[in-house]
């Protein structure tokens, strides 16, 4: 069961509201696109079916290269690329469900999200990924937060370059959402839908 915590906060800045999942299992990567979209958008149920179509669409396009070489039947036999026996999910099916939301993620090392890296508030989301756990660093009213699940309750971040600062000490892969996060309609998770 997921938790839903909302948190009231000293000033009007945030409105009280925040949306933040504490993790069960090894769902972070279901938990960090919810706090991304600030709801319960997505289930374990959703993203593997996002894992499933990636697979299906990896293996084809290895079809089409025209030979079926060793590589392939090896690839073929192995499990899923993009979702693990426990539960853990590829940067490709965040990616995909953030596609559902118009939504792109864009690796923080690319020349097209400098702008981000010299201004991080730029930008209204990042997602992270350490030690096999996906988390996201969210920007909610103007106030930046750490939304870890692994966190009872999120934390606030001073200032955006403390933020960065911390991600780059952890060594952490991190990732750009789209700036449009907070103009995406509402909708529930029945009514995303997968390719």
């Amino acid at each position: 069961m997921v938790e839903l915590k909302r948190h009231g906060h000293e000033g009007p800045s945030n409105g009280g509201m925040l949306y933040h999942e504490v993790q069960e299992s090894k769902l972070c990567a279901v938990h960090c696109v919810n706090t991304v979209l600030q709801g319960p958008f997505f289930s374990e149920f959703d993203l593997a079916e996002l894992a499933s179509y990636l697979d299906r669409m990896e293996q084809q396009m290895m079809l089409e290269g025209g030979t079926v070489s060793d590589d392939f039947f090896r690839f073929d036999s192995e499990e899923s690329h993009n979702v693990s026996m426990d539960g853990d999910f590829s940067i490709q099916v965040l990616q995909k469900a953030l596609e559902v939301w118009d939504l792109q993620v864009t690796p923080l090392n690319c020349p097209v999200a400098e702008p981000a890296q010299i201004d991080p508030e730029l930008e209204n989301s990042f997602i992270c990924h350490s030690q096999d756990h996906w988390f996201c660093i969210r920007k909610v009213d103007g106030e930046w937060y750490n939304l870890s699940q692994t966190y009872s309750d999120p934390s606030q971040t001073s200032r955006e370059e403390e933020m960065l600062l911390d991600m780059e000490d952890e060594d952490l892969k991190a990732a750009i959402a789209a700036s449009l996060m907070d103009s995406a309609p509402a909708m529930a998770s029945s009514e995303a839908h997968v390719p």
